[in-house]
């Protein structure tokens, strides 16, 4: 099924730059990274994702994307803690403000992930998830 899935998402992915010569596209990216120790361990984490927004209607954005999130712990027995997590899917996403000078956005979708242990012959979870994500920021004096 993933193989399938992995096809789907890529013809996906290529209609979408096709359809960039007709229309006005953009290639909304985001990028998270974490780094923390505390006693004896560290811990490294982070995710970037690249989108092609194909298609917009009333403020909502079409935007499929993949992604690739990783974590690398110190201690390498904590294999859940070290691993390489590829994605696929796609997003309708709307802007919205909170404040003057601030920002938010909501995200609702669809991804295929498959989780990937670094040191163990383990094998890792793979899943269809639906998601929701809320994010805003800006400076309350304003």
């Amino acid at each position: 099924m993933s193989k399938q899935l992995s096809i789907l998402l890529i013809a996906i992915m290529l209609a979408a730059s096709a359809q960039a010569a007709e229309t006005s596209i953009s290639y909304p990216f985001s990028f998270w990274g974490e780094g923390r120790a505390g006693g004896d361990r560290s811990l490294v984490t982070g995710r970037f994702e690249q989108g092609v927004k194909v298609m917009e209607y009333n403020g909502w954005s079409f935007i499929p994307f993949v992604a690739m999130g990783a974590t690398k712990d110190s201690n390498p027995s904590e294999y859940w803690n070290n691993e390489l997590i590829p994605e696929a899917g796609f997003k309708v996403a709307h802007p919205f403000k909170i404040v003057k000078d601030g920002w938010g956005n909501v995200n609702i979708g669809a991804r295929y992930r498959k989780e990937n242990y670094l040191n163990t012959i383990i094998k890792g979870p793979e899943a269809v998830e639906v998601f929701v994500q809320v994010g805003f920021g800006g400076d309350w004096k304003h």
